[in-house]
C-alpha cells in the first residue's frame, strides 16, 4: 500500500488523511543506475598501453588493474591483462569498470601490440593475428581473425579516411571496414620487402 497512515494520539483507530496520499512515491535511486557501474565493481582505473574511440566509447588495451576493491592503494592488489580490451563508460573517458571487458582469445602465447576502430569494428592486433571485433550492437562478438596478419609495433598502425593501414613483415595492408585487409604490396619484389621489413618492429605507418 503506497498510502502514508496518520494516526491520531488521541484515539486507538488508524485514518487516512486525503490530502497527503501519495499516489505515486518517489523511487529511490540506487548506485548503479546513476554511477552507471556496479557498487561491486573492483576498480575503475586503468594503466594500457593502446587507446582507440568508438561512438563515444573509448576501448583500451592490455589494461593494469586492480583485482580488489580496497580504496587504499597500498593495500591494492593488481595485474596486467595481456589479452584484454576495457571499454570506458559511455563519454566517459576516464571511467574503466574492471568488469566491462573484452576477451577475445586467451593465453594463446600473444598478447596485443595494436588497437584500432574503423566502421564499427575493433582491430585487435597481436604478434602474428589480427582480430576484427564487430562492436555495432549492444553486444560484441569476434567476427574474423586473420593469420600472419599481427604487427610487432604501435608505430605500423594507423587510421586514415578509407580504412586502417599496418604493415608488418608480409607487406603493408589496408583493411577499408569488411572482409580481408588488402595487400597493397602487390608491386614490390617479395624479398627486397622483407629484406627492408626486417622483423617488422622498425616499421611505422604514416597518413598523410
Amino acid at each position: 500500500n503506497s498510502n502514508l497512515i496518520c494516526i491520531d494520539t488521541d484515539t486507538t483507530t488508524p485514518t487516512v488523511r486525503e490530502d497527503i496520499v501519495s499516489k505515486s512515491p518517489p523511487l529511490v535511486d540506487v548506485f548503479e543506475s546513476s554511477a552507471g557501474y556496479s557498487h561491486s565493481t573492483k576498480t575503475t582505473i586503468a594503466n594500457f598501453k593502446n587507446i582507440t574511440f568508438n561512438n563515444g566509447i573509448a576501448y583500451v588495451a592490455s589494461p593494469y588493474q586492480a583485482t580488489n576493491n580496497s580504496i587504499v592503494t597500498s593495500k591494492q592488489q593488481k595485474r596486467s591483462f595481456p589479452d584484454r580490451i576495457l571499454k570506458s563508460l559511455p563519454n566517459s573517458y576516464d571511467i574503466f569498470p574492471s568488469d566491462n571487458f573484452i576477451d577475445v582469445v586467451v593465453d594463446d602465447g600473444e598478447s596485443i601490440v595494436a588497437l584500432e576502430s574503423f566502421n564499427d569494428r575493433l582491430l585487435q592486433f597481436k604478434q602474428n593475428t589480427l582480430y576484427i571485433i564487430n562492436i555495432a550492437g549492444e553486444l560484441e562478438f569476434l567476427e574474423d581473425s586473420f593469420q600472419h596478419l599481427g604487427v610487432q609495433s604501435r608505430q605500423a598502425v594507423v587510421k586514415s579516411d578509407v580504412g586502417v593501414l599496418f604493415a608488418n613483415r608480409s607487406g603493408i595492408y589496408l583493411y577499408g571496414g569488411e572482409g580481408e585487409p588488402s595487400n597493397l604490396t602487390g608491386k614490390i619484389n617479395e624479398t627486397e620487402w622483407k629484406t627492408f621489413a626486417g622483423d617488422g618492429s622498425s616499421l611505422v605507418c604514416i597518413y598523410i
